[in-house]
């Protein structure tokens, strides 16, 4: 009976073993399952973070190269034309199907680099670059086929004003195969959607070109509402992850916010993907939990012991790595990284607590450079190659760093494997090289270019000197032309507001520069008489409205000096295609000396020289001035001087003359109203009178005639 009772207490004991075993089982179980789906939502947060930072790298990449166009004088000076802005973006575009980059002017006509040319004057990108933003949008606009475009957009300024905007036009295919690379898993993908929920970039094309909401699309199906409240999540601009069940499937999609722009990229796997690999691992695990809570106590002291070991021979591992200088980084096969030495931080300026897990050890490489090392990771795998490579890794400040590293696979045929770096900086020995290197080529180069263009550089110096004594002689000529023709030269930049000045202008108006100058156009306004100055206005008003072919005008100025003279002044302005003044040149002489002739070729012609009084020609201009009246009476009298021929022959033509001159003053004070005296031509006077009343009235002034003209006159004591 004892030795019953006592194998009932071990079999009970051994059943309570194998039950608590069980209990711990399910709960490891539970527990793996729970830290794998949390493992994944951060695997895939990370991976989302980390696809985001790249699709911001690529988006501040595109700004970063257009803020360089705009800066270029090609880009922003009106000295060159759209075609040479054009021609010179398209030698600038990479050679990249999905990538053009494109010129719009400042009324919104866009010319990109293939030739055609769009109005985007309603564009959202285009009315935000005019307030002066960065602008990256989508746009309807079929830059390529069934594919839609993201236009990034800058303006050009120039001297604080926009003058026009240069822009990239990056096809969504760019963005979707940046998607491409970003993946958890065997079926798990990435994807863009932006602030509204319309797939922006994911691996199902079709998605993209048809801009699907998913959210409206998951709204009309009950079984997707944890979808619609992820994807809500995600529109708010939320970091998080969740699963939900997708045509059948479930899936865990992982998200976060892009930054400086209203994108949310997601990365998303089917859990049966996810775990796919762990379930055998789960089993394993649980039989494992089995097995070790019932050994527990008897490993637990030789794990305590081990650990201690490992901890002492870790840190005399790493004393040794720090002391030798030595950068190690670990990373698994997607390249997240897992872990970040103190030199690796100190060479490459990162923080370890903020790059590990978040980081992958591709984000501080250069696509050339992920080839690189891509490429040695799998000639590792396939025991081709086991020496060490050079990398040139992004420091956190933006510099490159140069290592040679060598490979470690921790845990190979793990199912995740962990990839270690370990390495020596070499960026001064590069650096060195590099610059003997570009200061060799440069100087073979510069050999070669004076080689190559001494006799062209002679020839050059020929033509210059050619040039110059042609150019000398040209300019001697047009000085002599100009000193000879007594002009003065007047220059007016309108669009500076500057003006020149000849010496010979201040010589005709008898100004000292020193004194004026600065001040030439209020002064010359100044010189001007009063009566005269409506004249140049008026003849400036008629030239800038079309009205005469040049500026032309004659005016009186008075110097400082207090004389008056006469002078000619015409120009001639050069306008732009929106018709504003861009310059103004002119020339100015004094024309006094040719008014004064003038001035006596008039007199001579339509006065008589001796008595002052006007000949027949100004009589006869006079009548018909007066006739050009209907029914008007006119009469003319006429005036003879008896014996005057006796008088001429007795007392000399001198005598003959004063006497004219007396009979002129005598007629000239008549003072009768509508009447008009000349001396038709020797002793003969006439003087014409109109509207007149009556005969009796012409009697009356024949009357007045001759009472004025008889009696005594002394001329040189002859009477």
């Amino acid at each position: 009976m004892k030795s019953l009772a006592k194998s009932l207490k071990h079999t009970r004991k051994y059943i309570i073993s194998i039950i608590i075993s069980l209990i711990f089982g399910a709960f490891a179980i539970i527990y793996t399952n729970t830290y794998l789906n949390d493992m994944v939502e951060q695997s895939l947060i990370e991976i989302a973070k980390m696809g985001a930072k790249t699709v911001e790298h690529k988006i501040n990449w595109n700004l970063e190269r257009l803020k360089i166009l705009s800066r270029l004088e090609i880009i922003y000076s009106d000295k060159y034309s759209i075609d040479d802005k054009i021609n010179y973006l398209k030698e600038s575009d990479e050679s990249n199907d999905n990538i053009e980059l494109a010129y719009i002017t400042a009324e919104g006509l866009m010319y990109d680099d293939s030739g055609r040319e769009f109005n985007v004057s309603n564009e959202k990108f285009f009315v935000e670059a005019k307030q002066g933003k960065e602008s990256i949008e989508t746009t309807d606009i079929k830059f390529y086929e069934e594919i839609p475009s993201i236009i990034f957009t800058i303006p050009v300024i120039n001297e604080e004003n926009i003058k026009s905007f240069v822009s990239i036009i990056s096809s969504i295919e760019d963005f979707c195969s940046t998607v491409e690379d970003i993946t958890f898993g065997k079926e798990g993908y990435g994807y863009i959607i932006d602030s509204e929920g319309v797939i922006v970039a994911h691996n199902d094309r079709i998605l993209v070109r048809d801009e699907v909401l998913s959210i409206n699309a998951a709204n009309y199906n009950s079984k997707h509402k944890k979808l619609v409240e992820i994807e809500r999540r995600m529109t708010q601009g939320e970091t998080g992850a969740g699963s939900y069940f997708y045509k059948g499937q479930k899936k865990i999609t992982g998200f976060t916010k892009i930054n400086n722009i209203p994108w949310i990229f997601a990365a998303a796997a089917p859990t049966t993907d996810d775990f796919s690999a762990t379930s055998p691992i789960v089993i394993v695990v649980a039989v494992a939990v089995c097995a070790f809570s019932l050994c527990l106590i008897l490993i637990n002291f030789y794990f305590v012991a081990l650990n201690r070991k490992i901890k002492r021979e870790e840190g005399t591992l790493r004393s040794a790595v720090e002391t030798a200088n030595i950068i190690i980084i670990s990373f698994l096969d997607d390249g997240v990284i897992l872990e970040f030495n103190v030199n690796a931080a100190e060479k490459l300026g990162y923080d370890p607590n903020k790059i590990i897990k978040t980081f992958r050890i591709y984000d501080l490489l250069s696509p050339k450079e992920q080839i690189k090392l891509k490429n040695a990771l799998e000639a590792y795998k396939n025991g081709s190659e086991k020496g060490n490579f050079e990398l040139s890794m992004i420091a956190a400040n933006g510099e490159t760093e140069y290592v040679v590293f060598s490979i470690n696979i921790l845990d190979k045929e793990s199912p995740t494997p962990v990839y270690e770096l370990m390495g020596v900086c070499i960026t001064e020995r590069v650096m060195s090289e590099m610059q003997m290197m570009e200061k060799h080529e440069e100087l073979s180069a510069v050999y070669e270019e004076l080689a190559a263009s001494e006799e062209e550089l002679k020839d050059q110096l020929e033509e210059l000197i050619k040039q110059k004594m042609l150019l000398q002689e040209k300019d001697e000529r047009h000085n002599l032309v100009v000193d000879a023709s007594n002009i003065g030269i007047w220059d007016w930049d309108a669009t500076n507001d500057t003006y020149f000045y000849s010496q010979k202008w201040y010589d005709i108006l008898e100004i000292e520069k020193d004194k004026i100058q600065g001040n030439e156009s209020a002064s010359r306004l100044n010189l001007i008489l009063e009566e005269d100055r409506a004249i140049s206005g008026k003849a400036l008003s008629d030239y800038f409205n079309k009205r005469t072919p040049h500026y032309e005008c004659e005016y009186r100025v008075q110097t400082p000096n207090g004389r008056v003279k006469w002078i000619y002044e015409v120009g001639k302005a050069l306008f732009d295609k929106k018709g504003r003044l861009i310059k103004m040149a002119g020339a100015y002489s004094d024309i006094t000396l040719k008014k004064q002739s003038e001035e006596r070729i008039h007199r001579l012609a339509f006065y008589d020289s001796l008595t002052g009084l006007p000949n027949r020609s100004k009589l006869t201009e006079r009548f018909y001035e007066i006739a050009n009246s209907p029914e008007r009476k006119i009469a003319i009298i006429i005036i003879d001087i008896d014996n005057f021929k006796l008088i001429n022959d007795s007392y000399g033509h001198d005598v003959g003359d004063k006497l004219l001159v007396d009979v002129s003053e005598r007629l000239n004070g008549l003072n009768e109203e509508n009447s008009y005296i000349s001396r038709m031509a020797g002793d003969d006077f006439a003087l014409m009178v109109w509207d007149y009343e009556s005969k009796n009235e012409l009697t009356e002034i024949v009357g007045k005639l001759v009472n004025r003209i008889e009696g005594m006159t002394s001329i040189e004591n002859y009477n």
